[in-house]
């Protein structure tokens, strides 16, 4: 990935894939950006801003981003906060052997 200057910004979706394509976790689909783009593990990391090891446990499936920090990836890849979240709380509920769809409603929930 070439350095510039300023943010980058990478535009995708999670509605490009259609359900049952294979991206069914949080780390598959940071891997599949990361990889799509052609960064390093060090520099996509820099891009989220988390450390390398981080973003290799979060690739592997060794965990999973709380909610807040979640919208704040998907922000910075230019990714659908909803489905993002939608799809890492569905993985932490599969975690607990729990098989729940989860649908995120932003209008409802005010601060």
């Amino acid at each position: 990935m070439a350095r510039r200057a300023g943010k980058r910004r990478l535009t995708r979706s999670l509605t490009d894939h259609p359900k049952g394509s294979g991206l069914a976790s949080v780390g598959k689909t940071l891997r599949e950006v990361r990889e799509r783009e052609g960064a390093t593990l060090s520099e996509f990391a820099a891009l989220l801003k988390i450390s390398s090891a981080n973003l290799c446990d979060l690739e592997s499936g060794r965990r999973v981003p709380r909610p807040r920090r979640i919208v704040e990836i998907a922000l910075a890849l230019g990714l659908d906060e909803e489905a993002f979240l939608e799809l890492a709380l569905e993985q932490l509920l599969r975690r607990e052997r729990l098989a729940y769809k989860v649908k995120i409603m932003s209008d409802v929930v005010e601060e």
